[in-house]
């Protein structure tokens, strides 16, 4: 497997997380969207079961390219 550099690494792990007004930090309600910068991959979540399943789908791809 190639490592990358840590210049690759800039944006291959770069997400931005946008959250819903209906955020509820307190009460466990996390809803909203990210993106992965290099990809411009994104995915709405309503959870944060859901939101790591994204990100850690797009980092293992990530890795292994």
């Amino acid at each position: 497997m190639k490592h990358k550099s840590a210049n690759e690494w800039k944006y291959q792990s770069a997400f931005v997380i946008q959250f819903r007004p209906e955020t509820d930090a307190a009460s466990g309600r996390y809803l909203g969207r990210v993106e992965h910068v290099a990809s411009y991959e994104s995915s709405h979540f309503e959870s944060l079961d859901d939101f790591l399943r994204f990100i850690t789908r797009v980092l293992t791809r990530v890795q292994t390219e």
